[in-house]
């Protein structure tokens, strides 16, 4: 998985002292009521895992930009001239568990 973020702040520092990281996804969430017994839980889909976090190097961020830019566009020329003032990060997953709630009616 590849993040996008400024060229400082402190979770580079943190990533210099240890790659290893935690992350965790949601999606679906949907608010579940039963007022007739004062109840309420949550509907969802979650991911959570870890592994190794890794700054792309300057001759691979292009590329690395392109991946995360076309899982939201399939044609965005994004500009280039920010690419100096970005930093690319590339998760390599070690680990995962996925879980879900849904709620029949």
């Amino acid at each position: 998985m590849y993040f996008h973020g400024a060229t400082e702040g402190t979770k580079y520092g943190l990533l210099a002292k240890d790659e290893r990281v935690s992350f965790e996804m949601d999606c679906e969430h949907k608010l579940f009521t039963d007022e007739s017994r004062g109840y309420c839980t949550m509907e969802y889909e979650s991911v959570i895992g870890r592994g190794h976090l890794e700054i792309v190097p300057d001759e691979q961020k292009y590329d690395a930009l392109c991946t995360l830019v076309k899982q939201y566009h399939d044609t965005f020329e994004f500009n280039t001239a920010a690419i100096p003032r970005t930093t690319v990060m590339k998760l390599t997953v070690e680990n995962m568990t996925g879980k879900a709630r849904t709620l029949s009616m």
